[in-house]
């Protein structure tokens, strides 16, 4: 079955996020993506970004907050984390990974994948409640959307990153808020030291992914689209999302 590692990293975060989003509408092939973001946050969907970082200070520092398709919580991006994905075609089955509709278990499969490719890196890993620990804590965070065409599955990888600054970022906010947004729940992190060409190479191997260096012209088309029209705007990244 025909597959390929895409290695394309995009000027900014919104148009990052953006991209995963076309490959999901786009893409019709199984698809590993790797790619590495400036500093920024990442929020969940159904997240509310002012009660989940410090927004202030992000807006002093220049630091963006984006708002991704899919749940979860608010995750750090930039120096010394990378970023993973994989579209998986509903029609797409391997040993590893298939398409299902259930996104616990979609989730489940793809981290626990993840998690022993992390451990024959070097860094003892274990899938557990939608993320990936080592023995010093979190390293990775996953989140999932699916439709009847294809799933998109993505996460981060702390490497090297600065832990403080990480946590000063994703610490949420102990407020009470008069909705159900999705909470971000703050938990210890951790570096895993794993380097980005290692990464490449165990899933290209894994497999059997035909490295690509650009998107398709679809998908491309589709990113500039979505980043005009949603991702850079900031009624989507600081917006209710009870109001979307």
């Amino acid at each position: 079955m025909e597959g390929r590692l895409l290695l394309v990293e995009k000027r900014s975060p919104y148009e990052n996020v953006a991209l995963e989003e076309a490959m999901l509408r786009r893409g019709g092939k199984f698809t590993f993506r790797l790619w590495s973001n400036q500093l920024s946050i990442i929020i969940g969907r159904a997240q509310l970004a002012k009660i989940e970082t410090d927004i202030d200070y992000c807006k002093k520092m220049g630091i963006p907050v984006v708002r991704r398709m899919s749940g979860g919580g608010a995750v750090y991006n930039g120096p010394g984390n990378l970023n993973w994905s994989f579209l998986i075609p509903s029609w797409y089955r391997s040993e590893y990974i298939c398409y299902t509709r259930d996104a616990k278990e979609l989730v489940k499969s793809v981290g626990c994948f993840m998690a022993a490719c992390f451990s024959s890196l070097g860094c003892s890993s274990r899938f557990m409640d939608s993320a990936i620990y080592s023995s010093s804590g979190k390293i990775s965070g996953i989140s999932a959307y699916i439709t009847k065409e294809a799933a998109l599955c993505h996460g981060t990888l702390l490497v090297d990153a600065d832990l403080e600054l990480v946590e000063r970022l994703t610490r949420p906010k102990e407020v009470y808020a008069d909705r159900k947004y999705r909470r971000s729940s703050f938990t210890k992190v951790a570096n895993s030291f794993i380097g980005f060409e290692d990464v490449a190479r165990k899933v290209r191997e894994t497999f059997l992914l035909r490295e690509e260096r650009e998107e398709c012209m679809e998908e491309m088309e589709e990113c500039k689209r979505l980043t005009e029209t949603k991702y850079i705007k900031e009624s989507w990244n600081l917006g209710d999302p009870f109001e979307f």
